[in-house]
């Protein structure tokens, strides 16, 4: 109900409360987690937040995202030393506290949708104007010792933008197998009937003709191709297994590659040793085996990854 008020009066309140501000010439900091659907964006995401104690979207940022320093600011005071049980369902944290990826919230105020061919309308000075908006948020939410920490799914097809529009942010990439990953998108959309799950890269369009196999190989193939150019000093690399078996250590490395941008970082030592994860294996699981065949399709085609 809150997310259909009209809460947008009340930004004059927040741009003057940030002019008057002793932070108004701070820089936002940022921990923007670039990631596929099904790949375990979620748990890395918590991981971040569990362990960084960051600020971060809530679930209650997220109602009030038409306000977004009002909302930072309640969720920052009613968030402190958020703890989480490493629990989620299709990507929904539950709780007050539990964080969101914030889809209304980003395609908001700066146009991400998951489908890159449905973009949400919005003029481009209108658009300049609340990413300016939202950076001047950002700086006043985060700090050295407390990023700003975010996992939406959308930030995949704006990660460019996304640069330019934070450039002292730290992005984390994260990869996982693409037949495990795409064989987890398959089975989150397991009838015939069933739409794209997530996000859609425009490469997908026209591919209602193949089967599921080929769309969800489709769908993990060209969002990894879409992150191909994200390399630079900015980004470091996780892999999803690699969490898994040993979070503490890439916790680590995220912390590390933060504070040799700036910040302040001292990761939590109160992660679980592992979690649990699955591999997909071709030659015992029939699914498994159509998508790596649809896989080397695309790579013939359009060049291995």
């Amino acid at each position: 109900m809150a997310q259909k008020v009209p809460l947008g009066w009340l930004r004059p309140l927040e741009s003057l409360w940030m002019r008057v501000s002793n932070r108004r010439d701070a820089k936002p900091r940022m921990v923007i987690l670039l990631a596929l659907p099904r790949s375990g964006s979620t748990l890395t995401y918590q991981v971040l937040v569990h362990g960084l104690k960051p600020v971060y979207l809530s679930n209650i940022g997220n109602l009030f995202y038409q306000v977004p320093l009002f909302g930072g600011l309640v969720s920052k005071r009613r968030c402190a030393g958020y703890r989480s049980d490493f629990r989620s369902s299709q990507g929904f944290v539950t709780g007050a506290c539990g964080p969101a990826e914030g889809l209304r919230f980003w395609s908001y105020w700066c146009s991400q949708g998951l489908d890159e061919l449905d973009v949400p309308a919005i003029g481009e000075k209108t658009l300049v104007r609340r990413e300016e908006h939202l950076r001047r948020v950002f700086s006043c939410l985060s700090s050295r010792s407390s990023p700003y920490v975010t996992g939406y799914l959308g930030h995949v097809l704006a990660w460019e933008r996304l640069r330019s529009l934070f450039p002292e942010a730290l992005f984390v990439r994260l990869h996982r197998d693409p037949v495990s990953n795409a064989l987890s998108l398959l089975r989150s959309r397991p009838n015939e009937d069933d739409g794209w799950f997530s996000v859609r890269p425009k490469e997908c369009d026209g591919l209602e003709a193949r089967d599921r196999h080929f769309q969800v190989a489709a769908q993990v193939y060209w969002l990894n191709k879409r992150l191909q150019g994200i390399a630079k000093d900015d980004v470091v690399h996780l892999q999803y297994e690699d969490l898994c078996r040993n979070p503490s250590v890439e916790l680590d490395r995220v912390a590390s590659a933060c504070n040799a941008r700036g910040m302040t970082l001292s990761p939590s030592d109160d992660l679980p040793a592992s979690f649990e994860y699955k591999v997909a294996d071709p030659a015992c699981d029939q699914d498994a085996a159509r998508i790596r065949q649809a896989l080397d399709e695309l790579e013939s085609k359009h060049g291995v990854l």
